[in-house]
């Protein structure tokens, strides 16, 4: 395990339970500590570290290689059709933000490239890595949260820096 996990985890531990009281029954990422939530009835079921954006986050472009805030509903998860395993797609942009001039899409919760040793993502997924999607660590941990959202079947996903919204942002 690298170094900064055992952080990441702590600082989920801690705002685990507020952050699945804002989406009871949906999926939670948490940009700031760099975690995805699967939550149930307001607690989370399971928490996952996640790699996010080359270009931080507050995506609002297609290209900008951000990862986007704020709530979208969730498909049902697919194979991916790029080499991740499993693709779950996130409904970004919004109409609402389309009219506003936002453009993209292609926005998902994926699993790391199927044909990349573990030991390289491993050693690489502290950085940020994707072209805004967000990606599990392992193959294992994307047919977890598989299962999870095929047998619980949420519809919502809210991406959100905690910070702001502990600062009422």
């Amino acid at each position: 395990m690298l170094p900064l996990l055992p952080l990441l985890a702590t600082l989920a531990a801690t705002s685990a339970p507020s952050l699945c009281q804002r989406l009871p029954d949906g999926v939670v990422v948490d940009v700031d500590a760099k975690v995805l939530l699967l939550c149930r009835g307001g607690a989370p079921d399971a928490t996952y570290p996640v790699n996010l954006g080359q270009g931080g986050v507050g995506k609002k472009k297609q290209g900008d290689k951000k990862t986007p805030l704020g709530r979208y509903a969730l498909a049902r998860p697919r194979a991916s059709n790029s080499g991740f395993t499993w693709f779950v797609p996130v409904g970004y942009p919004t109409t609402a933000q389309r009219k506003l001039g936002y453009t993209g899409g292609s926005i998902g919760i994926h699993g790391p490239p199927d044909w990349m040793p573990q030991v390289v993502i491993d050693v690489a997924f502290d950085s940020p890595w994707t072209d805004g999607c967000i990606m599990l660590r392992t193959t294992a941990e994307i047919a977890a949260v598989r299962r999870w959202m095929l047998r619980h079947r949420p519809d919502t996903i809210e991406i959100l820096s905690a910070a702001r919204v502990r600062a009422g942002g």
